[in-house]
């Protein structure tokens, strides 16, 4: 028998609405109004409908919101035994559409990653000398923005055989101005042709493994099963182009929760179009109610956006009981103007000790910089991804097996100096001097120190030697080990793989992050991870270097443009909504830091 609980949160009248409608609705989810809350019980009162929990899909966009709407309706579920919620469907739509085909046998179950289309971006410049620049510049600026370029355009379902060379080239010329760019239009459309090599080398280098999106295309392909009678989809407004076909092809009925003044994942093809689109078919509620800031914060917040966008009748109707009558009201939010935005967040961090403070960025450049700020300053933080130290971490691991399995002795020394060296730093040195003054005595000690290009010998020198090291000083050490060794595994995959492309692999890895156990009350995140949190203080700020790379922006517009599409209609004003969520994270005080 389940029991009450006295404490459980009751919905709003307004929540007590949405939860009983019929047919097909769109929930519009103010910041901070329990839209996980309303999906929740909108489940329950399903099954107390009569609906059978294998009707009911839920879908949503990572596994942390997959797990968090999971436990929302099992901590819902009142009378239903544990075994009905065990049976509604909760998925990622990647989780969904790669059930769907393992199940019906239409791909292998090999899924690659992010490393090997970066992998392939590298590969392919090297081979048509694309680019007059290093590699690690090719590798630190050009290639991250490449990638999400790629990502981007094939988010629309374009695939390399479907890009206008010839149509892009003549978007390009009427766009592109020469005076304000590091690039000649000729230049441009020579990196044109050289991105649409790169994707086509990366989509030819598959064979049988399938990527993320192929995933998503494949189902729109192959889907012939039925519609499920209920689809509810959390975080809508980050739908993109083919999430959207897939909600249209497998629902019946659909309850989507969402608001487009939270999109903020334009870079992923998350499209506000769909947002409109739906709202077209669907009955739009509006959840405004705000349990988490205070008034202060929501105004601050309303008013900003409000005096911003273009459509602002629009918002004014969604935003205008945007309140939180049951939280005690709070300090004015304050906005500083300063070129010592390192030392200003670390006063307001110490200023505010025992509250938990979230220090929101633009950018992963921007939480380095911080994060070398605060270690210096021995301020403990966690940090969603990046910090200093594991930059540090990557080289050392780097630069030691480097030594181990070069066979030059400048690749040699420069491990001597690593953690991992069995050498003192004054033995170090001495090999160094040696290496200057041809000491073949010297020189010949230091290159019997190796081992060879084996998976066995790799995973012995990491379990003996870089692990040990690595838990000693610290997780993120740890971690860092652990990613690396996993890029390791993933490049010994390749047919023919070298000592030059595994490390080229490696300094393109992607950055894995690892819950941390640890919790510190300081959390460093930038704004899209941030998305979800809530903080009793927020720090925020926003990005404060110009980007210097356009002209990939340039490209890629001038790429879905010959398709018909306009990106600039996708983005418009998604700096301002970044700005929107940064402040509505906040629960207590608020403090946004600008350059002077």
């Amino acid at each position: 028998m389940t029991k009450s609980n006295p404490s459980e949160i009751k919905p709003s009248p307004k929540q007590k609405e949405i939860i009983e409608s019929k047919g097909d609705t769109i929930v519009i989810s103010n910041p901070g109004t329990g839209k996980t809350f309303t999906l929740s019980r909108k489940v329950i009162n399903l099954l107390e409908n009569g609906v059978e929990p294998e009707d009911i899909l839920c879908l949503t966009y990572t596994e942390k919101a997959k797990k968090e709407m999971f436990d929302a309706i099992f901590n819902a579920k009142r009378k239903f035994p544990d075994s009905d919620v065990m049976k509604i469907n909760i998925h990622t739509f990647h989780s969904y559409a790669l059930n769907y085909l393992l199940d019906n046998g239409l791909i292998s179950g090999d899924i690659i990653g992010n490393n090997i289309l970066r992998f392939s971006i590298l590969e392919s410049f090297e081979n048509n000398k694309a680019l007059n620049y290093s590699k690690n510049y090719i590798i630190s600026d050009f290639m991250p923005k490449v990638e999400n370029s790629l990502r981007y355009i094939k988010n629309f379902g374009i695939t390399p055989d479907k890009i206008e060379i010839k149509k892009s080239e003549k978007l390009l010329e009427k766009s592109h101005d020469e005076k304000r760019s590091s690039f000649t239009t000729k230049e441009m459309k020579s990196l044109l042709t050289y991105i649409v090599a790169a994707y086509k080398h990366y989509e030819d280098s598959k064979t049988d493994t399938v990527d993320y999106t192929d995933m998503l295309l494949t189902f729109i392909d192959k889907f012939h099963g039925e519609k499920f009678p209920y689809v509810l989809v959390d975080e809508m407004q980050d739908m993109n182009e083919i999430e959207a076909q897939i909600v249209e092809m497998v629902s019946e009925n659909l309850f989507l929760v969402g608001d487009v003044k939270q999109a903020i994942f334009g870079f992923q093809g998350g499209s506000t179009k769909n947002f409109e689109k739906f709202q077209k078919t669907c009955k739009p509620m509006v959840l405004a109610t705000n349990r988490r800031s205070t008034q202060q914060i929501l105004d601050y917040s309303k008013n900003y956006f409000l005096g911003k966008t273009e459509q602002r009748a629009k918002f004014e109707e969604q935003l205008e009981n945007f309140d939180s009558p049951s939280i005690p009201p709070g300090p004015i939010p304050k906005i500083f103007s300063t070129a010592a935005h390192l030392s200003k967040t670390r006063r307001i961090i110490e200023e505010n000790k025992g509250k938990t403070i979230g220090v929101i960025t633009r950018t992963n450049r921007q939480i380095i910089e911080i994060s070398k700020h605060l270690d210096i300053n021995n301020v403990p933080y966690t940090s969603t991804s990046s910090k200093a130290v594991t930059k540090q971490a990557r080289d050392e691991i780097k630069n030691f097996i480097k030594g181990l399995i070069s066979n030059r002795i400048e690749d040699k020394i420069s491990a001597a100096f690593t953690i991992f060296s069995p050498y003192t730093l004054k033995e170090a040195f001495a090999l160094s001097d040696a290496h200057k003054k041809k000491d073949a005595q010297k020189v010949a000690e230091i290159n019997s120190w190796k081992i060879n290009l084996t998976r066995e010998d790799l995973n012995q020198l990491f379990k003996e030697t870089i692990y040990p090291l690595c838990v000693s000083k610290g997780s993120e050490w740890f971690s860092t080990a652990v990613s690396v060794e996993q890029q390791i595994e993933e490049y010994l995959t390749f047919e023919t793989p070298t000592f030059e492309a595994l490390f080229d692999f490696i300094d393109i890895g992607e950055e894995s992050y690892f819950e941390r156990n640890k919790e510190e009350k300081t959390t460093l995140s930038t704004v899209h991870k941030a998305k979800g949190r809530q903080f009793d203080i927020v720090i925020y700020i926003p990005n404060i270097r110009s980007d210097s790379n356009r002209w990939i922006d340039e490209i890629t517009s001038a790429i879905l443009g010959a398709k018909g599409i306009d990106p600039e209609d996708e983005v418009a004003e998604e700096s301002l909504r970044i700005d929107f969520v940064s402040f509505t994270r906040a629960k207590q005080k608020l403090f946004v830091i600008v350059d002077d």
